[in-house]
């Protein structure tokens, strides 16, 4: 059986909805469905299944199956990460949906090379839910409006500065699934920014000598961390 193809519709879900714009593109022009086939969409509060009844020029109409709920995971991954260029940040940000990390907060830092407008922040979030309907997660990560660095705040359980040239190195030993990661942009953070992590309680920590660009190194972290909360 052919799995559901899966979109983030940001529509109150009800009996019948009309499905417009780039998902009604993708359906009618890319996937070709067919009335009778059945879509996977979901909005900022659940998951609608929706059975495509009759097409339109502009538009599909949809009948409502079922509404499921947002599941809460049973960890918290949470990831401060670092403005930078839009293409760089509209893929990372798809992957750490898809890698399934449970909390966003863009961050403007003095490296960072890029301006989040309200436009911005509506693209920054249809990537992140489409990563995570991708890797068929059951919740969508949350993603935050855009803040100062000092404004940055430590959760109560672990939290990494993740670091290109420091000291600490290695792959830290995880005792629960709270982590709260602080990925800086391309060329690192300034002293003065990496001092101030310190003192909210960001320890430091450089897994590995080679020198990544900020986008591998935000997807090959937090991956990482996310395999290690996976096997506790």
């Amino acid at each position: 059986m052919q799995k559901m193809k899966r979109f983030y519709y940001n529509i109150e879900f009800t009996e019948y909805i009309d499905i417009e714009g780039n998902v009604y593109n993708h359906i009618r022009n890319v996937l070709r469905l067919n009335v009778g086939d059945t879509v996977f969409l979901a909005n900022d509060k659940n998951f609608g299944i929706y059975e495509l009844i009759n097409f339109h020029k502009k538009s599909i109409k949809g009948k409502l199956k079922e509404i499921l709920p947002h599941k809460v995971p049973d960890y918290e991954l949470v990831i401060y990460i670092s403005v930078i260029k839009n293409r760089y940040m509209n893929y990372i940000l798809e992957k750490l949906g898809e890698i399934g990390v449970t909390e966003i907060i863009p961050v403007y830092s003095d490296y960072s090379t890029a301006t989040v407008t309200g436009k911005t922040f509506s693209r920054y979030r249809e990537h992140v839910c489409n990563g995570a309907l991708q890797a068929e997660h059951n919740f969508l990560p949350s993603l935050h409006s855009v803040m100062k660095i000092g404004d940055v705040a430590a959760i109560d359980s672990k939290n990494y500065l993740l670091s290109a040239r420091g000291n600490n190195r290695g792959v830290p030993e995880l005792y629960n699934k709270n982590v709260c990661l602080f990925l800086g942009p391309e060329g690192g953070l300034s002293k003065d920014e990496t001092t101030l992590l310190i003192q909210k309680g960001f320890e430091p920590l450089t897994p590995f000598k080679s020198i990544l660009k900020a986008e591998t190194a935000a997807i090959v972290f937090s991956g990482m961390f996310r395999i290690l909360m996976e096997n506790l």
